[in-house]
């Protein structure tokens, strides 16, 4: 059996994502740690790698994994809808009027207003986190 572990998403401040995806989206943190030495660099293949991880789940045992980089400074790349590779992360929200006003209260960018899907059974947006992580914003009308 395969299910998915978690989504890892590389941030310049843990303490500003978790203003996002743990007080807007509920993914409280469980594991903060430093990681580094010999297995990380085995693991990932960065040299003297150093960095700060914080694992964080939803009630529905969903996790996301913030990694902020001590060692290096991250290198932006093209994350937008028609990149190859990862795109986005997709979260049911039970009211997404509400959460899009407390994400615009902290400037984060929407690609397009919340708009009912053509069969109406759901309400959909993306938005971008602040290192423009593509976020798909989905309340599910039955």
């Amino acid at each position: 059996m395969i299910t998915l572990r978690h989504v890892g998403l590389i941030v310049n401040s843990i303490e500003k994502s978790l203003s996002l995806y743990d007080s807007i989206f509920g993914f409280k943190p469980k594991i903060d740690q430093v990681e580094s030495g010999e297995f990380y660099e085995h693991l990932t293949g960065i040299k003297n790698g150093v960095a700060r991880t914080c694992k964080c789940y939803a009630e529905n045992g969903s996790c996301i994994e913030l990694i902020e980089y001590v060692s290096h400074d991250p290198k932006n790349r093209n994350k937008g809808l028609l990149s190859s590779g990862f795109n986005h992360i997709a979260l049911n929200i039970s009211n997404l009027e509400e959460v899009e006003k407390k994400l615009k209260n902290l400037d984060i960018n929407f690609i397009n207003p919340p708009k009912f899907n053509d069969t109406k059974t759901a309400k959909v947006a993306f938005c971008e986190d602040f290192e423009g992580n593509l976020i798909e914003l989905v309340q599910v009308y039955e």
